[in-house]
């Protein structure tokens, strides 16, 4: 049974949000790189119901982005 609090939800809309810019982001550039990290964004807390795992996934994936795109 699926378990979700509060907190996973709103970090799921959260990070799912900057997941949608950082795709559009990633196909405008033509980075495959960026294309999978923001579909993963996306992705992620559909499968993970613990709050401080989905904060913490969350954050890295966005860090990885932040690179990807200063790279870039």
């Amino acid at each position: 049974m699926m378990n979700f609090s509060a907190s996973s939800i709103i970090a799921g809309l959260l990070f799912g949000f900057f997941g949608m810019l950082l795709f559009k982001e990633g196909k405008k550039r033509t980075s495959v790189e960026l294309y999978f990290v923001a579909l993963a964004m996306m992705i992620y807390p559909y499968f993970i119901t613990d709050a401080i795992l989905v904060w913490v996934i969350g954050i890295a994936l966005t860090a990885a982005a932040i690179q990807m795109l200063k790279k870039g």
